[in-house]
């Protein structure tokens, strides 16, 4: 079960058990275009605040054994569970390379549907690799933000695309909302994908990391309608 954690002085964070899932639902009526943003860290089960052990997957993977964060439908269905729909940026079932706390090494900007993916492109390398970084105790940067842009008309999907701070070697202390807008105004969006998705019911963002051990640690999440 998901832990109420403050990190002194003002942070207050919601700390997700072993593979345990956040589904939080969103009202912003019809749109165009949305603005998604996190700021997270990986942390350590005892306490909340040290860094994460080494912990690894490996590559026998499982539909829970896939880091994922985007919005998806109102379903229990986990991204690429049969029924499921998802845009934003998933693990790529097969793909076989390792994940650990040191990287999310083959994410991709995904949209899936019925449980498929319909379309994804590659990130680069370094993108999501750095994204959810160990939290270091007693630093001045402990959180790293990234954000997405979902496009849609209708039920077309024709645009999602990642940008993390940690792109550029950057963490944060900063987990305001303001500063999560203002990233992602100013983020640069470059990964796109295609496909058709159900127009309505796509209204709950989600973030899930699969560890046994270490745990996501949320500071902040932002969805916001530009269109």
């Amino acid at each position: 079960m998901a832990t109420i954690y403050e990190k002194l002085p003002v942070d207050k964070c919601v700390v997700l058990d072993s593979r345990e899932a956040l589904v939080y639902p969103f009202d912003v009526g019809y749109w165009e275009q949305l603005r998604v943003s996190v700021a997270a860290s990986i942390v350590n089960a005892t306490g909340f605040n040290e860094r994460g052990t080494d912990e690894n997957i490996g590559t026998a993977w499982s539909d829970k054994d896939m880091f994922a964060f985007g919005i998806k439908d109102g379903s229990d269905n986990f991204p690429y569970y049969e029924g499921g729909a998802f845009a934003g940026v998933c693990m790529v079932n097969g793909t076989n390379s390792n994940i650990d706390t040191f990287g999310i090494y083959t994410s991709r900007s995904i949209l899936i549907s019925g449980g498929s993916a319909l379309s994804n492109s590659a990130l680069p390398s370094n993108r999501l690799r750095l994204a959810i970084r160990n939290e270091v105790a007693n630093t001045t940067s402990y959180a790293q933000d990234f954000h997405l842009k979902i496009e849609r008309t209708g039920s077309y999907y024709y645009n999602t695309t990642l940008d993390a701070n940690s792109n550029n070697g950057g963490a944060t202390t900063d987990v305001s909302t303001q500063y999560l807008r203002t990233r992602s105004r100013s983020a640069n969006y470059s990964n796109k994908v295609f496909g058709q998705l159900p127009a309505t019911g796509m209204d709950n963002f989600f973030i899930y990391l699969p560890f046994f051990n270490d745990r996501l640690r949320i500071h902040n999440v932002v969805v916001e309608k530009f269109a």
